[in-house]
């Protein structure tokens, strides 16, 4: 966190919006808080609004909680904006498959996380600047989620990421150049941050404006075109690529019928 400040410090007099990445605070913030104060404020400087990856909680019980891998969206003076809790969790790393039905399998696996899912698309207002849409690591490879992000109302798209398990490998670079296509099907710009990169800016359609490299200290900085564009497949999804699947169907039928009986 220390090291995040210090990289962001000089460049608040440009900026209207800072993005650190996903996991960057490893402290527990309640859900539903108005406010971050003390240890729970990423960054005590802060002069411009600041989105980034912590952990958040909701209280259910005496000693009982509901955890979620969190964005949050905080003024310079800790008050709260928003936060999205990420939709798509990582099985047997964020979650164990079935362990609320067969608890013994916590028993298997103790280090793997118990979050729970979010349940809805956030788009979070930045006062006087954007309307973000918040996205947390792979849910940027999941055409329907962006789409979802978009039609409730996001200017921007803003991916907060840890790739840090692909190591020093492709696989980043992959990420990057599948998630590039939700920029062209919503016509957004897409933001990613991420903790040991690709963090990059993409326009709204798949060009990367500018990126960092793998395992480098960099910070990137550009400018945003804010658009409320209503794309074919913001407004329709999947019905080109269903459509042609029918087709095809129907001509493999067509061809199965007509075709003449084996001797």
């Amino acid at each position: 966190l220390e090291r995040y400040a210090e990289l962001s410090g000089p460049i608040q007099e440009q900026t209207d919006l800072l993005v650190w990445p996903e996991t960057v605070s490893q402290n527990w913030i309640p859900a539903d808080t108005p406010q971050l104060d003390g240890k729970s404020h990423p960054f005590i400087d802060l002069r411009v609004p600041l989105y980034f990856g912590s952990l958040a909680y909701r209280l259910t019980g005496p000693r009982e909680a509901d955890e979620f891998n969190a964005a949050f969206l905080i003024r310079p003076d800790g008050g709260v904006l928003g936060r999205y809790d990420k939709r798509i969790l990582m099985p047997f790393g964020e979650f164990l498959p079935f362990a609320g039905t067969f608890p013994w399998l916590n028993d298997l696996s103790p280090a793997t996380a118990d979050f729970k899912a979010g349940t809805a698309a956030a788009v979070i207002d930045v006062p006087d600047t954007a309307r973000v849409g918040a996205l947390i690591c792979y849910e940027d490879l999941v055409a329907s989620m962006t789409r979802a992000t978009t039609n409730a109302g996001a200017e921007v798209l803003v991916t907060i990421l840890n790739d840090a398990w692909y190591g020093n490998s492709p696989a980043a670079h992959q990420h990057q150049a599948l998630a590039l296509w939700r920029t062209v099907e919503t016509r957004r710009y897409l933001l990613r941050g991420a903790n040991t990169g690709v963090t990059s800016i993409i326009d709204a359609a798949g060009r990367v404006v500018d990126e960092s490299g793998l395992f480098t200290e960099e910070v990137i900085v550009g400018d945003v075109a804010l658009l409320d564009l209503d794309s074919f497949y913001a407004r329709h999804g999947d019905v080109f690529a269903w459509g042609v699947t029918a087709a095809a169907g129907l001509w493999l039928l067509a061809g199965a019928f007509s075709a003449p009986p084996w001797r």
